[in-house]
């Protein structure tokens, strides 16, 4: 999906957010497929669509006070998704399950986002 192309409308905004959701099966994947992740790219919160569009052209939205905590939340399941990351390239299967349940806090992350982008949303008047 190209960020620079999409309108920003409620559920435009909650696609971008739902691609994090892959992250999960990624690191589900990895504890069956060996695979291995770059921390440092996982780690930066402008690399993926969303990131790029919060930093970018959703900047236009940062006079509305659930900007600045979007922000702030994306940057925290980046650290999170990193953490998972790091233990799933370093084989601790047993750990990232853990890292990956419900209340985890890469979970919590993922829900305060898309909790936050409806808000933002309904702040800036965006169906």
């Amino acid at each position: 999906m190209n960020y620079e192309a999409i309108e920003q409308t409620h559920s435009d905004l909650h696609q971008l957010v739902g691609m994090h959701v892959r992250w999960k099966i990624r690191f589900r994947n990895a504890i069956t497929h060996k695979l291995r992740f770059n921390i440092a790219v996982i780690r930066k919160d402008d690399c993926c669509d969303f990131g790029k569009w919060l930093h970018g052209d959703g900047k236009k939205y940062a006079r509305f006070p659930a900007y600045n905590n979007l922000l702030a939340q994306h940057a925290e399941f980046h650290k999170q998704a990193a953490l998972v990351a790091t233990e799933a390239n370093a084989n601790n299967n047993h750990e990232v399950e853990s890292m990956l349940s419900p209340s985890s806090p890469f979970n919590k992350a993922f829900a305060e986002i898309s909790a936050t982008v409806t808000t933002l949303m309904k702040q800036a008047g965006v169906r």
